[in-house]
């Protein structure tokens, strides 16, 4: 398993505990993982890395999506337990990789030729092609001038390839971008795209197990190309491929923000049947007659009620030994459903003990106690988690995605935060926590950045700062906030 920011992850059990493999000193970000499975080949492993549509810059910029460049492709020869940077792909010291494998959006191993060993590897730009195992590459389809800002291939079970790459990011077309179709790889024949949008941002493939010449596409166009960071007025849209043609399908709410600017995609194919497919953005549908209709299986909608995995995905994918056994990539983890049709909804198991990929965006102590063990922290779509002892776990204070704490000092108040500048009030004992109530000052939500850094007078833990737009606002008296609830009227301009 790999992490936007946590590394790679081993697990020799089927998930009940993991190892984490990749060295402390290597790249942590993991954006995609392939297993070579030809016979005799299959302790063989690739990671590529990047994450070219993040969050957690946020705290340095208003916009909406960040960027985190990856430094090329790394192979384990030994089932994942160790892990070594293929140099064709490394840019250090005076060694210059392609800038293609600064983004490496997917990897993926043929496994249909014995006499080499082929790689594909879908980046800015377009798609690298290796027939060494990475020793060396080829830009087989893409250009190096107006690059391509994303890519994607996928290969049938008997090797025919399918590859999508999108427009340039600043919304100008790229040379090659649209839908391609390959039987040897070297060889590349644009499909009919004339249903595509002119411009796109991101595209996931998908291709029937079961019917090779049956395959799907999810793009995801941003609806303003001047900032495309800047805004989550997005829309996507499906298209499934058969019978020499392309047909457009169904998504919730026609597609807009169903994606988060692209953020969240994830799409794939029943094994058995080219008509049932699985597609994923903020929440996960299921379609049994090629996307025209869509059926809710996970996600925001009902996440509360305890049997439902994390929202937010970024991989579908099925059990090979096992067909109806369906595994999600999320926000919150790995989840498995072992039936989509169960009702009143499906059942998700967890895969997260000792799996530890949660990405911080703030985190605070208490400076002054010495000694005091008391964290206080906020999680990238994963709320704001206390503890008093590390070593422990760590209990949920609030939800939302969690961001700025504060810890004031030498005194039993702690805040957290979700976007939108959303402040939660706390008092702890020490045994206790008490939750005093929520606000922010009373202004426009629109004007408050997604992460929001309020800052609390270091020297008597009495006042605290938030800006909003060009305002900056103060609250006073902190410290006598209470259980009585009157946090909003407190702010002062």
């Amino acid at each position: 398993a790999g992490a936007a920011s946590g590394g790679v992850w081993r697990s020799i059990d089927k998930g009940a505990s993991w190892v984490k493999v990749t060295p402390a000193n290597e790249l942590q970000l993991i954006s995609s993982i392939a297993q070579d499975k030809r016979a005799g080949k299959t302790a063989t492993w690739y990671y590529g890395t990047s994450e070219l549509l993040t969050t957690t810059n946020r705290r340095h910029t208003t916009n909406i999506r960040t960027h985190n460049l990856g430094n090329g492709i790394y192979r384990s020869t030994d089932n994942g337990t160790t892990w070594a940077a293929l140099p064709s792909t490394q840019t250090t010291g005076s060694q210059q990789a392609p800038v293609n494998f600064q983004g490496v959006w997917k990897v993926v191993v043929d496994h249909t030729k014995s006499e080499q060993d082929v790689v594909y590897a879908a980046c800015m730009g377009g798609i690298m092609r290796s027939t060494n195992g990475g020793t060396d590459w080829t830009l087989v389809l893409g250009s190096d001038t107006t690059m391509c800002f994303n890519s994607d291939i996928v290969i049938s079970t008997n090797g025919i390839l399918y590859a999508g790459l999108g427009s340039a990011y600043n919304g100008v077309a790229s040379p090659k971008q649209g839908i391609w179709r390959s039987t040897n790889g070297t060889d590349w024949e644009k499909m009919n795209n004339t249903f595509l949008p002119p411009l796109f941002r991101r595209i996931r493939l998908a291709v029937a197990p079961s019917a090779d010449t049956v395959a799907y596409a999810f793009v995801e166009r941003p609806g303003a190309w001047t900032n495309p960071d800047g805004t989550f007025n997005s829309s996507a849209t499906l298209y499934r491929y058969g019978g020499n043609a392309w047909s457009q399908g169904a998504l919730p709410n026609g597609g807009t923000y169903f994606t988060l600017t692209g953020y969240a995609m994830a799409i794939t194919v029943h094994p058995n049947d080219p008509d049932h497919i699985f597609y994923a953005g903020t929440d996960a549908y299921q379609s049994k007659n090629g996307g025209n209709g869509f059926q809710w299986i996970a996600g925001y909608v009902e996440e509360i009620q305890g049997w439902n995995a994390h929202p937010d995905f970024h991989e579908l994918l099925f059990d090979p030994h096992d067909p109806t056994k369906l595994f999600a990539a999320t926000d919150g983890g790995i989840h498995s459903c072992a039936n989509p049709d169960e009702l009143p909804y499906p059942q998700w198991a967890e895969y997260h003990s000792g799996l530890e990929t949660s990405q911080i965006y703030d985190v605070k102590i208490d400076r002054k106690i010495a000694g005091n063990k008391f964290i206080a922290c906020g999680l990238q779509d994963n709320g704001s988690y206390i503890t008093d002892d590390p070593s422990t776990n760590w209990g949920m204070a609030s939800g939302g995605d969690g961001m700025t704490a504060e810890v004031i000092d030498g005194v039993n108040f702690f805040t957290t935060s979700s976007q939108g500048a959303n402040i939660y009030f706390f008092g702890y004992d020490g045994v206790n926590v008490n939750y005093y109530g929520t606000g922010h000052p009373p202004a426009s939500s629109e004007r408050f950045t997604f992460f929001t850094r309020y800052l609390v007078d270091p020297k008597l833990g009495n006042t605290m700062y938030l800006p909003e737009a060009n305002d900056l606002w103060r609250m006073d008296q902190l410290q006598q906030i209470s259980a009585s609830g009157a946090v909003h009227n407190n702010w002062e301009l």
